[in-house]
C-alpha cells in the first residue's frame, strides 16, 4: 500500500455529512435541517379548519325534501364534521391545542361569510338554518377545546410521532483506500 493516501477523517462540523461514494479525500455537502414536524402539523390543521369552514359554510344550505318534510342534511353533516375535525386533530396531536387550531381555521371563513356584504348575503343568509349552524357548530369548537382528552391520549400521540419519524442513517464510510493497479 503507498503511503501517501489520504486517511478518511470525520468532518469537522457536524452539520455537514461526508457524501458516501464521494473520493478518499471526502467531499462534504451542507445538510439543511429539517422543519419541525410540529410546526407544520400546527399549520396543517389550521388550513384543515380553513377548509372546513369553506365546505362546511357552502354544505350548510343542502337539503331534501321527502314526503313534504325538509330534511337539511348538508347542515347535519356540516355540524358533525366540524365535531369529528375539531375532537380528532385534538387527539392527533394530544393536546387541546390542536382542536383550538382547527376551530380558529373554522372560525375564520365561517364569520367572513357571516358578515353582511354590498352583494347581499348569498352563503350564509338571514334564516334560521344559519344560526343552528353558526352556534351549533360554535358549540361543537368550544366543546371539543375544552373536553378533556381520555387518559393515553398524549402518549399515543408522542408514540405515533417517533414511529412516523425516519429511521436513523447509517454512518456514511468513506474507502480510503484506492483501487491498486497492477
Amino acid at each position: 500500500m503507498p503511503d501517501d493516501v489520504p486517511e478518511a477523517t470525520e468532518p469537522a462540523d457536524p452539520a455537514v455529512d461526508v457524501v458516501p461514494g464521494a473520493h478518499a479525500a471526502g467531499t462534504v455537502m451542507p445538510t439543511l435541517e429539517p422543519v419541525s414536524p410540529s410546526a407544520l402539523t400546527y399549520a396543517g390543521l389550521l388550513l384543515g379548519g380553513v377548509v372546513l369552514g369553506l365546505f362546511g359554510t357552502v354544505l350548510m344550505a343542502a337539503r331534501v325534501t321527502v314526503r313534504g318534510t325538509t330534511v337539511p342534511w348538508g347542515l347535519v353533516l356540516s355540524m358533525l364534521a366540524v365535531l369529528a375535525c375539531v375532537r380528532g386533530a385534538a387527539w392527533l396531536v394530544g393536546s387541546r391545542r390542536g382542536a383550538a387550531l382547527v376551530g380558529l381555521g373554522w372560525v375564520l371563513p365561517t364569520l367572513a361569510f357571516a358578515t353582511a356584504n354590498p352583494g347581499g348575503d348569498v352563503l350564509l343568509p338571514d334564516v334560521p338554518r344559519t344560526y343552528v349552524y353558526l352556534v351549533g357548530s360554535a358549540l361543537f369548537v368550544v366543546l371539543g377545546v375544552a373536553l378533556p382528552l381520555p387518559r393515553g391520549a398524549a402518549a399515543a400521540a408522542a408514540d405515533s410521532r417517533a414511529h412516523r419519524g425516519a429511521e436513523p442513517a447509517e454512518e456514511p464510510t468513506i474507502d480510503a483506500t484506492e483501487p491498486q493497479q497492477s
